[in-house]
């Protein structure tokens, strides 16, 4: 496939570190390549500028910086609008050698200073984002717009290079406990249950919401949310009936200015945040009031905490006192420094609102150059912007091609069920943490790629504990998390940050890929949601409706 018409090398590769971002190509398929589950829907032209600096460049920068012995981060290539990644590889012994004597070095003390650290990456982010947010587009002349678009590319590339330098170091110390675990014959799948139950900001966000179901429910206004055909302009109606829906919809704004700066999709420039568009938020509280059935978010969280030290108990007592002196120094390294807390608690501060600047930058040109539809922008590559912002192109001269664009992208969204979840020849093993803690590729799942499987038995890796049978919800994005209703069991490709809120509702959680210490897993096991992740093709294999036995522990 030729790509995005118009689509020339220098549209997305404007920022390279070991290896650019780039079309895939015959030649790529020697290797083996794996299918992008967060971007389920493909990118669009402006859109791939992300896949530039933060899937790629970010992610090779990391590698450099933490440092990352095994790797040289991410390879990524673009096969229609879809993305492909596979690990660069580190070829170079002295560079192998040095990266490991540079991390002996500096993780010790990262960890053990890793909660100040992390308050100051919060501090440092949220000064950034509050101010690249705060930037009113409206009025602005088009040289205006385009320094405002170079300020959020800049701000995309260091946001990133923060998100990935910060998450390989804790990868690799939680991959030093997960190594010890099993050289003291611990399950693999106990290793994250002694480090789940600590509140995070994403948790807390989740509360939020509830507490703006119940409110509905106090002031007796379910009748607005249950009744209502649509929820784009439900907001304004309850506004102009005044009375105690005026009051909550004041409510409701105070939350948005907390909570709802996200997007339904991670770093998709047609995804509108909830500030922008509150009605899939709204939807989801007319759902919530619907099923009448509340989270005991309280109860859950000690039952999570129960569980946990349960666990630590049982496997302690199983140990020497030399074996438990070493795996509580251990543990404690990673209680420290707690990849599956940070998982979820940098979300909020990231991968939620990376895309809200650039959407709100390509928006304000098309405003500025005064397009009929100010989206369009998002079908030009990052350097056409630059260009028009400029008055180096004029959009009479993309018009045509961006309405192909358009067209393209659509084809290929429609498709995304045809494409291939991985290209190539699946190798032995893989060394980058990301692919194999978060994506789950150990060397046992890539085994099973090599297979087909039973027809009516699917297996993966058991991530998080328990059982349910339900009806089967099969869903592409995050887009349609409004159509789970309670008790269903979700099936998708692989969940987000942006997936959250459906764990309130589902009885369990089945995904073509991750691992243990995927967004998924960490979210089931804080949740009591029995989930299966690396199934490798349950979205192909099952349908909407479909009744389905879950088993999370064996």
């Amino acid at each position: 496939d030729p790509g995005y018409p118009g689509m020339v090398p220098g549209h997305v590769a404007q920022t390279v570190y070991y290896a650019p971002f780039k079309k895939l190509t015959e030649a790529d398929l020697e290797g083996f390549w794996v299918l992008e589950y967060r971007w389920p829907n493909g990118c669009t032209p402006y859109g791939l500028m992300f896949c530039e600096l933060a899937l790629t460049w970010a992610m090779q920068y990391a590698s450099h910086h933490s440092p990352l012995p095994p790797t040289n981060g991410y390879d990524m290539r673009v096969a229609g609008t879809h993305l492909f990644g596979s690990e660069l590889a580190l070829d170079s012994e002295a560079i192998l050698e040095a990266r490991d004597q540079r991390l002996a070095q500096r993780l010790p003390q990262f960890v053990d200073d890793f909660d100040r650290i992390w308050t100051q990456e919060i501090d440092s982010l949220m000064v950034a984002n509050r101010l690249i947010e705060s930037y009113e587009t409206s009025g602005r002349s088009p040289k205006e717009m385009g320094d405002y678009l170079v300020y959020t590319r800049e701000h995309v590339r260091w946001s990133w290079e923060r998100h990935f330098e910060l998450m390989y170091l804790l990868l690799i110390n939680h991959a030093g406990f997960y190594d010890l675990c099993t050289e003291l014959s611990i399950p693999h799948a106990d290793v994250a249950t002694f480090l789940q139950g600590y509140d995070s900001r994403i948790s807390q966000g989740d509360r939020a919401l509830w507490q703006m179901v119940d409110l509905v429910r106090e002031k007796d206004l379910t009748q607005w949310f249950t009744s209502t055909e649509t929820y784009s302009d439900l907001l304004t109606r309850m506004r102009t009936a005044g009375g105690e829906a005026a009051h909550w919809t004041n409510a409701f704004d105070q939350f948005l200015d907390e909570w709802g700066w996200r997007t339904e999709t991670v770093a998709d420039p047609l995804s509108r945040s909830w500030i922008e568009d509150p009605a899939p938020v709204l939807q989801s509280i007319g759902t919530c009031l619907v099923s009448g059935e509340r989270p005991d978010f309280d109860a859950k969280r000690k039952a999570v905490e129960d569980d946990r030290e349960n666990a630590l108990e049982a496997a302690r007592s199983r140990l020497s006192r030399a074996e438990q002196r070493e795996f509580d120094q251990t543990l404690d390294s990673c209680r420290k420094a707690n990849f599956l807390w940070w998982n979820e608690d940098h979300n909020f501060y990231i991968d939620y609102r990376t895309a809200i600047p650039m959407r709100k930058a390509a928006l304000g040109l098309g405003q500025a150059l005064d397009l009929a539809d100010p989206q369009d922008t998002v079908f030009c590559f990052y350097p056409e912007l630059l260009a028009l912002a400029r008055g180096e192109t004029r959009w009479n001269e993309l018009s045509a091609q961006v309405g192909e664009r358009k067209d393209y992208y659509w084809s290929w969204r429609e498709r995304r069920h045809q494409i291939p979840k991985f290209l190539g020849v699946p190798p032995a093993s893989l060394t980058d943490p990301i692919l194999t803690e978060l994506d789950g590729f150990t060397p046992a799942f890539l085994e099973t790629l090599k297979t087909e499987g039973s027809a009516t038995t699917l297996k993966g890796m058991p991530a998080s504990r328990g059982s349910a049978t339900g009806p089967a919800r099969v869903l592409q994005g995050a887009d349609d998390i409004h159509q789970i209703q309670t008790g269903e069991i979700l099936v998708c490709e692989g969940t987000t940050p942006s997936w959250t809120p459906a764990f309130t509702k589902i009885a369990g959680c089945l995904t073509d890929q991750g691992g243990t210490l995927s967004h998924a897993a960490i979210v089931g096991r804080e949740y009591g949601i029995p989930c299966v992740v690396a199934m490798g093709n349950a979205t192909a294999r099952i349908k909407t409706g479909d009744t389905l036995a879950l088993d999370g522990t064996t």
